[in-house]
């Protein structure tokens, strides 16, 4: 099985006229599905280069089940101490998230099988989130 995260998610978006004092990109987010955007939820920033595409690889703790996540994209400026927010635009991603993997036992394997009479025993543990 591919190593954890394998359902990462990426914000990209284009900027072009912004004034000479910005400073950058705050990207927040919702604590749950279904949520809207928590202005406390930062996740990053991503610094204003000038007009063109731009991208954020969501942390994989963000998304941590399935549903309509919501994220915001609050462009800022220059002013001291965090700088004045302006506009933000919402995207939602409806992600479709997996459960995570079973544990490894001390030995490196997933499964412990054990045959007795004919019934064959699993063993294993979901890791709670």
């Amino acid at each position: 099985l591919p190593v954890r995260p394998t359902n990462l998610y990426r914000l990209t978006w284009s900027a072009n006229g912004y004034p000479s004092d910005t400073k950058g990109f705050r990207i927040t987010a919702s604590r749950q599905a279904g949520q809207a955007p928590d202005p406390t939820n930062v996740l990053g920033t991503v610094n204003w280069i000038g007009n063109g595409n731009y991208s954020f690889n969501i942390p994989a703790r963000a998304i941590n089940r399935s549903g309509q996540w919501q994220f915001d994209i609050t462009p800022f400026d220059d002013a001291h101490p965090n700088g004045n927010p302006g506009t933000a635009a919402r995207v939602t991603i409806n992600a479709q998230v997996y459960p995570p993997d079973v544990l490894r036992l001390s030995d490196g394997q997933r499964f412990d099988i054990n045959e007795s009479g004919g019934i064959a025993i699993v063993s294993f543990t979901y890791p709670t989130l």
